[in-house]
This record gives structure tokens, sequence and C-alpha cells, in this order.
């Protein structure tokens, strides 16, 4: 029976660190999202990249090429599965605002749960340590 309860704790510490290390990488690609929407809407807020002559455009891979930010013309923006429509800027930055506070609440979502199984994960270990202790005696 002992054993048992062994196996079981010992699957259940397994299981907490599993869903702690998958929390941690959700985590992670919630706050990079976060941060990119961030830079693009600030971008797109920004009164000087209006007005600049000339601005660098990432490409990827650390590759920019300078361009000039004509935000008076539509937009094309990214829905999904190589998708695009045009879209005026002030509808992109207004739901580039929404994005960001609905991964902010996600990303606090995630956090509380990574907090809860964390203090589970403590709370059993705990709970062995007080029972080895007491058999220690």
């Amino acid at each position: 029976m002992e054993n048992d309860q062994r196996v079981n704790v010992s699957e259940e510490l397994e299981y907490l660190k599993s869903i702690i290390d998958s929390l941690d990488n959700q985590i992670n690609s919630l706050a990079k999202g976060i941060e990119e929407l961030g830079r693009t809407f600030s971008t797109l807020k920004d009164s000087k990249a209006k007005e600049s002559e000339e601005t660098r455009i990432s490409l990827g891979s650390g590759i920019y090429v300078g361009a000039k930010l004509d935000l008076d013309k539509r937009l094309l923006v990214p829905i999904g599965s190589d998708l695009f429509v045009e879209e005026e800027a002030t509808k992109t930055v207004e739901r580039l605002e929404n994005n960001i506070k609905e991964l902010s609440n996600s990303l606090i979502s995630l956090q509380q749960q990574r907090k809860d199984a964390e203090y589970r994960y403590n709370a059993i270990v705990a709970l062995v340590q007080q029972q080895s202790e007491k058999k220690g005696r």
C-alpha cells in the first residue's frame, strides 16, 4: 500500500512538473506575442513614424529595408492561414489594442494557473518530507 502511495506521489509530482513546464512555455510565447503587438501598436500610434521621410522595416533575420509609412492608405493585415485583408490604420490600431488586452488577460490567467500548480507541487514535496522525517524518528 505504501509503495502504491509513493508511486502515486511520484506520478503526481511528474505530472505537476510537466504542467508547470508547459505553462512556462505558453507564458513565454504569450509574452513575446504581446511584446511584438506592442511594438506594432507603438509604431502605428507614433506621430514621428507617420511624418518620417523613411523608416526601417524588418524583413526578418536581422535584415531591414528603408520604407516610407503611408498610414493614410489601407494596411494589409493578416487574418490567419496566410490570408490578408485591407484595413484602415485606425481600425488596425483599435484591433491591436484589443488583442493586447485579451492576450494580457490570458497571460494573467496562465500565470495564476502556474502559481497554483507550483503551490500544489511544493505542498506535496513538503508533505513527503514531513512523512519522511516522522519515519526517521
